[in-house]
């Protein structure tokens, strides 16, 4: 199946079709976004069209012609896909400087040779800087893809040697309409996992298809026993761990936010979790503002560092212990 641009990508695609048509397609694309925005499937449908000998109007890939089945068969020679062995481990330098010999040889079918790198600030810094080279001296017709969601995370050297193309959260409008059509929720419930994927639609989808707003529920429960000091950090650690660290660390960072909010405001004009705010609420009371803001600080540093190699129950821990002191000296 031919890969498409998402309706909330047609500004980038037509700006893309528009610069091949023209000649001018740089030499490097660096397509970024929060994740969960399609940049995935832009990054696919964009090679899909370079290297289709027959392209429709609008730039989409045939899928009929040689180049289109020798993608969809995986075996083109003139793409090559940089990826790392396993999720989480890092793309290296030996994977870079295999590019070199295939940029240096000429297109095998006369078109584009096109090389996807993804996600690209998984590459570690000899990759980088080798890949840095490559950006320095391009060969003609040749195209590389950037694929990243974390775009601090890639050398500024290597930003600045490629085209960016930002992909931001699309209108709610929009996105509630593609929503609804992928998963027959009503509208009430796909704007709530919006909310929750922070407005980018294949997380939402995603959130849609697994039984995260009963686990979510559930995590708020345990909070709230926590502040009663019903139950330990440990415990709830232990399954939070289940759920997994960086999806409860995102719960928690939207509730501290919300429970800010709160505290200027009793019916706060924007709101990330308002099938909750009652059960916020009365958090929120218990909380001096100025402690709520060092914890939110917290979680963002924690959230960081989850992405990491380290010990995600020990920083689980540490951060619901966190969370049992903002309540410590109301329950004394």
């Amino acid at each position: 199946m031919i890969q498409q641009p998402f309706p909330w990508q047609s500004e980038q695609w037509q700006l893309l079709q528009q610069r091949l048509t023209q000649g001018r397609l740089p030499h490097a694309l660096l397509l970024h976004g929060a994740t969960g925005m399609g940049k995935q499937q832009f990054a696919q449908a964009a090679v899909n069209s370079l290297l289709c000998e027959q392209r429709g109007p609008k730039g989409l890939a045939c899928g009929e012609c040689r180049g289109c089945q020798l993608f969809t068969a995986g075996n083109h020679p003139d793409f090559s896909l940089l990826m790392p062995d396993e999720v989480g481990k890092a793309i290296t330098v030996d994977k870079v400087r295999s590019l070199a010999s295939k940029q240096a040889n000429a297109s095998q079918y006369g078109g584009f040779k096109v090389i996807l790198i993804m996600p690209a600030e998984q590459m570690n810094i000899a990759a980088a800087n080798s890949l840095l080279k490559t950006l320095e001296e391009p060969t003609p017709n040749t195209v590389l893809i950037l694929v990243c969601s974390h775009i601090d995370r890639l050398l500024p050297t290597i930003r600045s040697r490629c085209q960016r193309v930002l992909f931001s959260a699309p209108q709610q409008k929009q996105a509630l309409a593609w929503l609804n059509q992928q998963t027959g929720l009503d509208s009430a419930a796909a704007t709530q996992l919006l909310a929750l994927a922070d407005y980018a639609p294949l997380r939402a989808k995603q959130l849609a298809e697994s039984e995260i707003l009963a686990q979510r529920a559930d995590t708020l429960s345990m909070l709230q026993a926590m502040a009663r000091g019903e139950l330990t950090p440990l415990q709830v650690a232990e399954q939070g761990q289940k759920l997994g660290t960086i999806e409860v660390l995102l719960w928690l960072s939207g509730w501290s936010m919300d429970m800010i909010r709160l505290k200027f405001s009793e019916q706060p004009c924007h709101i990330s979790s308002p099938d909750v705010l009652d059960r916020l609420r009365p958090l929120a009371q218990q909380i001096d503002l100025h402690r709520l803001y060092e914890y939110f600080d917290k979680l963002i540093e924690s959230s960081r560092l989850a992405r990491t190699q380290v010990n995600q129950q020990l920083l689980l821990e540490d951060v619901l212990i966190g969370w049992v002191r903002l309540f410590a000296k109301r329950r004394r």
